[in-house]
C-alpha cells in the first residue's frame, strides 16, 4: 500500500512541477512530434542463462512520441515519453539464439539545449516486454541519454538527426542499446 501511495505522490509531484512552471516561470509548451531509431543492441546474459557468449547481438527498431514538453527554464525542459520498439531475434551462435521481442516505453526525462542546434537529452523509462514465452510480461527500468542535432529548422517543425544510447536493466541480462534515427519536432505553444 505504501508503495502505491509513493507512486501516486510522485506522479502528483511531477503533474505539480509542469503545471507550477507553465504558469509561474511562463513556460513554452509544446507538443514535440516523433521520432524513428534503429541500430544494435547487446544482450550481456546474467549468470542464470548459463551463456557461452558474453554478449548477444540483436538489431532494433523503435518509433517515439514525445507527448509533453515544457520549458521550466531557459534552455532546459522536462518531456514525457512513449515508445514501442522490436527488437530482433540475436544473431545464432553454435545453432542457438534468442527470440524477437516487442517493448512499450514510457517515463520522462530532460532535454538541455547546448546551442540553437544541438542538445542533450536523459532520463528514466518504464519499460514492459511483450515476450511470446512462458515467462510473461516482464517490467524493468531503462535510462538513456541522446544527442540531438537539428539538420534542417522552418517556423512549423524541426528535424533533427537522434543518437540515442539506453541500458535496459532486467533480471536476466542487461541489454545495452545503440544506434541514429530521425526525429521530427513540431513547434507550438498553448498556454
Amino acid at each position: 500500500m505504501k508503495a502505491k501511495r509513493r507512486h501516486t505522490s510522485a506522479v502528483i509531484l511531477f503533474i505539480t512541477l509542469l503545471f507550477f512552471s507553465a504558469q509561474s516561470l511562463s513556460a513554452s509548451w509544446h507538443t514535440t512530434g516523433l521520432s524513428i531509431t534503429g541500430g544494435w543492441q547487446g544482450s550481456i546474459p546474467s549468470d542464470i542463462q548459463g551463456e557461452n557468449l558474453p554478449v548477444r547481438t540483436h538489431g532494433y527498431a523503435k518509433a517515439e512520441t514525445t507527448l509533453i514538453s515544457a520549458y521550466i527554464i531557459e534552455n532546459l525542459s522536462l518531456e514525457l515519453n512513449s515508445a514501442l520498439a522490436y527488437t530482433s531475434p540475436s544473431l545464432p551462435s553454435e545453432g542457438i539464439y534468442w527470440k524477437d521481442f516487442f517493448t512499450f516505453y514510457a517515463g520522462g526525462g530532460i532535454r538541455y539545449d547546448l546551442s540553437l542546434r544541438s542538445s542533450l537529452s536523459a532520463g528514466v523509462t518504464a519499460v514492459l516486454q511483450i515476450p511470446d514465452d512462458e515467462r510473461g510480461l516482464m517490467l524493468f527500468p531503462a535510462p538513456y541519454a541522446a544527442y540531438n542535432y537539428t539538420l534542417s529548422s522552418n517556423d512549423a517543425r524541426d528535424i533533427e538527426l537522434t543518437l540515442p544510447i539506453s541500458l535496459e536493466l532486467r533480471d536476466d541480462y542487461t541489454g545495452v542499446r545503440g544506434g541514429a534515427g530521425i526525429t521530427f519536432r513540431w513547434k507550438g505553444d498553448t498556454l
